[in-house]
C-alpha cells in the first residue's frame, strides 16, 4: 500500500463497513506509518478492490477501533486489523492473496499466532480462512467494536 492508496482505501473501508466502525483518514495514514510492510492493496486498473491493515500485536490484546497502531509491549501475535473488499468484488476470492500474505509476513517475523476482531457477521468466513473463537481466558473486551464483535486466533505454524 502506498500514500497515493489512502483515498481509495478510505472509501472503500465506507462501502464495506458500517459507519461506526469507519475509521478516519488520519487513522490509516497512522497505522500505515507504523507498519508499512504490513498494509496491502489489490489494484486493478488503478482502483483498490480491497485492502488489508496488520500489526504486530499482543494474543488476547487486540488493538481497539480507531487505534493508530503504535500499542507498545510485548508482541507475539500477528493481529489482522481491517479486511476490505469493494461490494461489486465480492465472492471471487480477492481476500484470499491479502490473507495469505499477511499470515506469511506474521511468520516470517517469527510471531505464533494470528488474531482478528471478527465484525458484520463475518465469523463464518473467518472460519473458512482457519481461525476460530480464543479461548475465554484470551478473549478480550471488544468495547470499541461493539457487541457482536468477536475475537479469533489461529496459530501460524511454520511452512515447510
Amino acid at each position: 500500500m502506498e500514500e497515493v492508496h489512502l483515498p481509495q482505501v478510505w472509501e472503500l473501508q465506507c462501502l464495506a463497513y458500517a459507519p461506526e466502525f469507519h475509521e478516519s483518514e488520519a487513522t490509516f495514514r497512522a497505522k500505515r506509518a507504523a507498519w508499512p510492510d504490513c498494509c496491502w492493496v489489490l489494484v486493478q486498473h488503478g482502483q483498490v478492490l480491497a485492502y488489508l491493515f496488520a500489526q504486530e500485536g499482543r494474543l488476547g490484546h487486540p488493538p481497539c477501533l480507531h487505534s493508530e497502531g503504535r500499542e507498545l509491549g510485548e508482541r507475539d501475535c500477528f493481529h489482522l486489523h481491517d479486511l476490505a473488499i469493494h461490494p461489486d468484488f465480492r465472492g471471487q476470492g480477492l481476500g484470499r492473496p491479502l490473507i495469505d500474505g499477511g499470515l506469511a509476513e506474521g511468520r516470517r517475523r517469527g510471531l505464533s499466532w494470528a488474531s482478528l476482531v471478527a465484525v458484520q457477521q463475518s465469523v463464518a468466513f473467518w472460519v473458512k480462512q482457519g481461525f476460530g473463537e480464543a479461548p475465554p481466558e484470551l478473549n478480550p473486551p471488544l468495547t470499541s467494536y461493539g457487541p457482536d464483535a468477536r475475537y479469533l486466533i489461529r496459530a501460524l505454524k511454520k511452512e515447510s
